[in-house]
């Protein structure tokens, strides 16, 4: 593990700091977010140094798919996400 904070305890921070800052209405925005994020699986996110499972995704451009233990088999692998269609 690293010490870079883990994701919950960003989350936990973010609700602290903003409760000095913001109106209450904002606040209460705020937290109905932060609640359905903890609620999801982006709370059980990876951290630094974690082992990701294996998984399948599409090839960009492609029909193909790609196992990530496959592209391991060959040496390490990075994997990048990108939002939106470029």
């Amino acid at each position: 593990m690293s010490d870079a904070p883990s994701l919950n305890r960003q989350l936990a921070e973010l609700r602290d700091t903003s409760q000095a800052k913001w109106p209450q209405r904002r606040l209460e925005i705020v937290k109905e977010m932060l609640e359905g994020l903890e609620r999801t699986h982006v709370a059980r996110a990876l951290d630094v140094g974690d082992t990701a499972p294996d998984f399948t995704l599409p090839r960009a451009g492609s029909d193909e798919r790609v196992r990530l233990g496959e592209v391991l088999s060959r040496g390490p692998a990075v994997l990048a996400f990108y939002r939106g269609q470029w």
